[in-house]
């Protein structure tokens, strides 16, 4: 398996909500001896998986620098952004609307 299909591997769990299968993929690709933007991607996925999207985007930021038109990489960086939004927007309404 190369790190790309192991990246689509990843995704596929992710989508599911099988963090246990994408986290221990996510371990094994990071024993890759490569400079491969997909290995790369592995510590955003880890980071997606620990809710922490602000360190996601920090190293979205990284990833993006390095090879600034990976198609994953913008794709998740743009996904990462719009869940952003949606919190601030869920936020706000909740000030707002009675009860």
């Amino acid at each position: 398996m190369n790190q790309q299909q192991s990246c689509f591997i990843r995704q596929a769990y992710m989508r599911l909500d099988k963090k246990d299968k994408a986290q221990a993929l996510i371990k094994e690709i990071r024993t890759f001896n490569t400079a491969s933007p997909f290995k790369s991607l592995t510590l955003v996925y880890q980071l997606l998986i620990d809710k922490n999207d602000e360190a996601a985007l920090i190293q979205l930021d990284t990833v993006l620098a390095n090879a600034p038109f990976h198609s994953d990489a913008l794709k998740y960086h743009c996904t990462v952004y719009i869940t952003k939004i949606r919190r601030w927007s869920i936020r706000g309404i909740s000030g707002v609307l009675p009860g």
